[in-house]
Formats: structure tokens, sequence, C-alpha cells
């Protein structure tokens, strides 16, 4: 069921905001068509079939063979255009009032000469290489070249981000040792809340149909909000089928080790007005197996799920319509009730598939309405978001020992103005959440209540010859109220107001980039780190809130230099975050209800130094091999020099790729093969109730290929191998560390994918 929370203030402020939009519709400005001709840069020879990509209508052709395309569909001012092709770095263009659209020439260069990029930021839509906050982006293909189990486990590829577990089913992402509602995860621009603030709480969130990853490191504040303290997860979401054609996969994928199936469809359609996505996904996974050869009881997952995605423009008006749902079952490790607790009680020699208990029941709806309005020098961009989740854990089979439904409504306005040499962008974001617990209920661990926050902020882009500067702030005020009053609590009511700021430099020459960024976030406490009364199961301990706790204030001093050649990229990146008025949990020495007795509690500051390392070679003997590593370390410490609990080992990845060249009329081809190798160092500078973590290595291999039975149908096929030498290992930030749980070992799997394409038929040819 979906349980949505609907106020008429709520529905009249609707009514006025599309109000709005109609106004603000009639006054667009339509430009007509768009055509050209893309060129090697090199050779000035045309380039065949390269992809020219709408970036703000999410769409595009493809050039014919000798590199010319059309567009005769509706484009805004100022819109986005991205150019790629097979062999040569990506560009981006943006149509000014002074362009060609007639006669627009487009030069690519080649990828053995440029390595970096070009990305447009989610947060701003400003090129990243303009941006003075640390922003890293890939597209998901990228990340799953060597196929991974979930979206946490593929964006560990990126410097700097590490993966929070509790087996295969959940998992949340950490960005320099933060995570839960220290980070704020986004989709198609719509923030996610699915009760982050709990450890075994996963991000919820399939890897079907996302098309780009991008992540910001440290506080966020003035674009996403308080509470994104230690960073922000933006996922997006693919984009439409190129203009007049219909796309259609269906993909599966069996994995060894948890006797696993992942399946998926999707089927994409644009008519050329109206465009149209959908996505199914379907997971079934039994209790993994460790590199011991025992299976983690209980650590069985399953889930099925859609997503549909409508989008339309009209003159200088692009908007798109969005619905999410997903329904899950993860059964929850390390849990038992033995009297004497060993390894034993949370393994087995047998592997299990069954419903079982405890066990996590997931719902959840997010409903998004993304409008953005294109003027001659600026834009308007509005998203509205409601998403339902309903959060069971059964103690037992049938009957839910807790019951959370949350509902959540999201506003976000930003006008972004373009001036000379400046950027301005001003804006609004709030939230209106409310949490439920039904009648009932054998446990309440956070009561029922309404959460509202709103927030206005500003930000200033400039340019001034090579140098590249921006100014912030924002002004965030939170109010929550409890309506049913927990045992021993009084006060029902909590108000916080913060200011946040961001200045930042940055210094770009043809091969060489410096940026140095000082910026704060505010992360306010959580209801459940104030109210909380109860034994939270899935953790096996009772957790006890403390109504007096002060928001966070971070503040972090971020420096990178970026060294950019023909064959070699380079990143250096280090950072100091200091957080004041930390919140952490601490046990008590004491017992409830026969669980482990925590409490809330705040040190006066922590800190946090570290630093990450990326480097990209592209040797010139080898035009068709990359090596790719990076290098994140982090030292956090609170009061008196102690040690923060769950700081993330510090890692390398090295990952090899080789890119086959085939000849263009061959029908099989392997597109690549892949290997990686992790390094995790030990960990031993934990609290007294934490445990120490010893290092190990991983080595990863995965190869993919396509085999064209036509034009229109190709078969991707994956194969790879997870965990190759079947090491054993527990990572630090594991939660069942504590059990001396290890995690996956050698993983086998096999992937098919059968893409169909195909072009509508019109009867006005609009394109060459």
């Amino acid at each position: 069921m979906l349980y949505i929370c609907i106020t008429v203030a709520n529905i009249r402020n609707l009514i006025k905001t599309i109000l709005t939009y109609l106004t603000l519709f009639s006054t667009c400005i339509s430009i007509s068509q768009l055509s050209g001709v893309v060129y090697d840069a090199d050779n000035k020879q045309p380039i065949p079939y390269a992809t020219i990509e709408l970036v703000d209508l999410a769409t595009g052709i493809t050039a014919d063979e000798n590199g010319t395309f059309k567009f005769d569909i509706s484009i805004p001012w100022h819109s986005k255009v991205k150019i790629t092709a097979v062999g040569y770095s990506a560009h981006i263009l943006e149509i000014e009032d002074n362009t060609d659209r007639d006669n627009l020439v487009v030069s690519l260069f080649s990828k053995h000469y440029h390595l970096h990029e070009a990305v447009i930021s989610a947060g701003t839509g400003i090129l990243q290489d303009y941006t003075i906050t640390n922003v890293i982006s890939a597209p998901m293909s990228e990340l799953s070249i060597i196929k991974p189990a979930n979206v946490g486990e593929a964006i560990t590829n990126l410097s700097g981000v590490y993966n929070n577990s509790m087996g295969n089913g959940i998992y949340k992402p950490v960005i320099r040792g933060l995570s839960g509602i220290r980070v704020l995860s986004f989709l198609n621009g719509v923030r996610l809340e699915n009760q982050q603030w709990g450890g075994d709480h996963g991000l919820g969130v399939s890897s079907v149909g996302i098309g780009q990853v991008e992540v910001i490191k440290g506080p966020a504040s003035l674009l996403y909000g308080a509470d994104a303290l230690g960073g922000v997860l933006h996922l997006t979401d693919e984009t439409f089928a190129k203009n007049n054609s219909v796309e259609a996969k269906i993909e599966s994928k069996v994995s060894s080790n948890t006797r696993g199936v992942d399946n998926a469809g999707q089927v994409k359609i644009n008519t050329g007005g109206i465009r149209f996505n959908a996505f199914i996904n379907h997971q079934d996974h039994a209790d993994y197996q460790m590199g011991n050869d025992l299976f983690v009881k209980n650590s069985r997952y399953k889930g099925i799920g859609g997503k549909f995605l409508l989008g339309y423009n009209k003159k200088n008006w692009v908007t798109k319509l969005g619905y999410n749902i997903s329904q899950s079952r993860i059964s929850l490790p390390g849990h038992t009730h033995d009297s004497i607790v060993n390894l034993s009680s949370f393994t087995s020699t047998n592997q299990g598939r069954r419903k079982s208990s405890p066990a996590q029941v997931i719902n959840n709806h997010l409903i998004t309405f993304d409008n953005q309005f294109f003027f001659h020098h600026a834009d308007l961009k509005i998203t509205l978001g409601h998403q339902a989740n309903q959060l069971q854990e059964f103690e037992k089979l049938t009957i839910p020992e807790i019951d959370m439904r949350l509902n959540t409504t999201n506003y976000y306005a930003r006008y972004h103005y373009g001036f000379k040499d400046v950027d301005l962008i001003v804006g609004a974001q709030g939230v209106i959440q409310r949490n439920i617990n039904p009648p009932g209920i054998p446990e309440e661990l956070i009561p029922n209540y309404n959460n509202i926050d709103n927030g206005v902020f500003g930000i200033l882009n400039g340019k001034k010859g090579k140098l590249n500067y921006q100014l912030g702030a924002r002004i965030d005020n939170r109010s929550i109220t409890v309506y049913d009053e927990p045992i021993d609590t009084m006060n029902r009511e909590f108000h916080y107001l913060a200011g946040n700021y961001s200045a930042g430099l940055s210094y770009k020459l043809e091969q060489f980039a410096v940026r140095l960024n000082i910026s704060t976030g505010t992360r306010m406490p959580h209801v459940s780190e104030l109210l909380s009364n109860g034994v939270h199961h899935a953790t096996n301990r009772y957790e006890i809130g403390v109504l007096n706790l002060k928001p966070e204030q971070g503040t972090q001093i971020d420096i990178s230099f970026e060294f950019n050649k023909e064959h070699i990229d380079f990143i250096i990146n280090p950072f100091v975050n200091q957080i004041n008025n930390y919140i952490f949990l601490k046990p008590l020495d004491s017992t409830i209800d026969n669980n482990p007795a925590y409490t809330y509690t705040q040190t006066d500051r922590a800190n946090l130094i570290g630093g990450d390392f990326s480097f990209h070679w592209h040797p010139h003997f080898l035009h068709d091999f990359h090596l790719e590593s990076n290098v994140s370390f982090l030292y956090a410490e609170a009061e008196n020099n102690e040690p923060i609990t769950f700081t993330p080992q510090p890692r390398l990845t090295n990952v090899l790729t080789y890119s086959f060249d085939h000849d263009e009329d061959a029908s099989f081809k392997v597109s690549n093969i892949s290997l990686q190798y992790q390094l995790f160092n030990e960990q031993n500078r934990v609290v007294d109730y934490e445990i120490a973590t010893k290092g190990y290595q991983l080595l990863h291999i995965g190869t993919n290929a396509k085999w064209e039975l036509s034009k229109d149908c190709v078969i991707d096929i994956g194969f790879g191998v997870r965990n190759l030498l079947n090491a054993q290992f527990i990572d630090h930030l594991s939660n069942l560390k504590q059990y001396n749980i290890q995690g996956q070992g050698r993983n086998i799997y096999v992937s098919l994918g059968f893409n169909f394409n195909s072009k509508l038929k019109t009867n006005k040819n609009k394109e060459q």
C-alpha cells in the first residue's frame, strides 16, 4: 500500500506552482533545428556514426557515415550538447545566441591523447572542469566492467568512496569515513529517504537503469541541504532512446557464490516529442559462501522493482515525470538466540534460500516531477518529489516487531543566470517528512514525528582569465514535532537553525590545474539519536537517545592538484575535515532486555585528515591498454586522540584494462578484458569496544563481448570472477565483523543481454 500524506496546504502550493509553470511557459521562445558535422581534430576527416546527445533532453541521434547530423525538434536556448564517438574524448558545447545552428562544426580529439573526459555536474549543470568543489563522476557502465553485486560495490571503484555492508543485501555509501545520515543520496535530483539512520538500513536502489554516478566529497550543504556533512551520492537514470527510435533490452546474470540470479528488462521509446523509459528488475540470492567454504546463515535476499520515466519538451520547457517502485525481503545475518555464542552460531555447511527471520521487508515508492525552463541568459529548474517508505523488521515469520512508515515530500528550485564572466545560482529547498508507527506494533524504536526543513541558498561562480572562483552561502531551518510522547520524554518539539558557506579558487592551465576550497556543513540531530528507546533487533542492541544533542558542524579544507598530458593523468587530493559536536553511539556497562545497552553521546570535536591519489596511464606503444590506480587513506580521531569507530582501511586499487580493436564487419567482438587488484591495509586504530581488522587482498577479473546477430539485434556477453583467489577476509566497515563473519568468497558470474533497436516510421524524415 502507498502511504501518502499530503495536506491541503501542500495541494494549494502545488497548484500555485503549476500555474507559475504555465505562466513561464507562455513566455518561452523556441529554436527549431540543429545540424552540422563531426570531424577528427587531427586528420580533419569526418567521424562516422558519432552520437550527438541533447543533455537537457536526455536524448540524441547518431550521425551518418559522413559525420553529418540534423535535429528537427524543438531545442531550448542555452541547452548543452554532448558529442561522443568510439575512440574519442567527449566534447560538450552550449548552444549560444550566436551559434550557427545550421552549420555546426565539431572536432573531437582522439582519446589516446586526451584521457580527461568532459562531464556536466548534476547539481549545478556546469562543466566539472570549472567547478570548485571536489566532484567525481563516472558512467555506471564504466564502474560495472567487472560486474558488481550491487550499487554499493560499484561505487567503491571511485577514489575515497567505500561501502558499509551487512552481507550483499544491505549496503550504503561511505565517503571519506562518513556514512548513514551524514551522506545524502539523490536519484534524479530527489533526495532518497529510507531510514538511513540505521546501520542495517541499506540504500535500497537497484543499479538497473542507472546511467551516471556522481559523488561530492565533503560538506555539500549549499546545493543539497542540511545533513550533507560527509558528501553526496547522486544517481541519474539512463538517457532516453535516440530520436524517433525504440530500444529494448533483456538481461540476466547468474552468480555461483549465492546461486543467485539478477534479471532486468527495459524498453525505451522516443517519438521525437514524447520520450518514455521503463525498467523492471528481479533478484533472488541464497546465503553467501565465505572463503572457507562455510555459508553465512540468513544472508539471503530477494526483491522486485520497476521504474518509469516520461519526458516531454516544447519550446524552452523540458519536463520529466518518474515513478519508482521496489519491494524486497532481506534476511539479517549475525543474529542468534544461542546461549553460548561463537562463529558456528552464524554459519552453516548448508546453503539456505527459503524465507527466514529475522528479516527486513521494505516497500518503497518514489514519484519525481522535474521541470526546466530555458531563457536567453538563464534557466530555472524546479523539482518535486514524494517518497513513501515502509520498513518492517520480523523477529518471527508472521508478525513484525518494527513497522515504520516514512513519507517524505521534497521540493527544489534553482535559478541560474549567466552574466558575461559570472554565473549566479539562487534557490530554495525543503522537506516535509512524517514517520508513523501503526497502533499495536510491539516495538517503537523511534516515535511518530513530523519533520519540516526549509533552506535558501546563493552561489556565485566567476571566471577571470585562467582563474575560477566560487562564493556561496545558505541558511537552513528544521522543526521536529513528536506527537506521541515516549516514556521518560518531556520535550516534544525541537528547532534548529544553521548557516553554511563555501569559498574556493581554481587555476587551470592546459595541462595543470589546482583547486582550493573551504566549505562548511551542518547535520542536525536525528529523531533516532534524540528519542530512541528500544531494542534494534537487526543490530542486537538496546539504543537510548539523548534529548540535548547539539547539531554537528563540519568545516573542510580541500585542495587538489591535477596534471593531464598526452598519455597520463594524475590527481593528488589532500583534505582536512573538522566536525564539532560529533555524535556517536557509546556502549554502556549494562544490558536491557538481554541486549547490550548503547546510548548516543557527542564529543566536542572530531578530526578527519586524509587524501586520495588517482593515476591513469595510457601508453603510446599500447593504444588499447589502460592502467588506472587510486589510493585512499583517512586518519580520524576524536578528543584526547581517541580513534573514531568504523574508520575505513587505507586502500589501493589498480585496474588494468585492454580494449580490443576489431574489424567493423566482424559479428563477434570481445570488447575488453579487465583485471582489478585491491589492497586493504590493516586497521588497528580502534576504540576499546571495536574490533581491529587485518589487511587483505582481492583480485577480480572480467571480460565483455558483443555478438551482432543483425544491425538491430546485439547480444552482450559478460563473464568474470570476483575474489578470484578465494581470499578469506573481513572488511573493517562490515556490520558483521564483530561476529568474525567473513566477506564473500570466490564468485563466478555470467551475464547475457539481448539488445533490440528499431527506427520508428515517420511521415517526415527528421534525421539525416
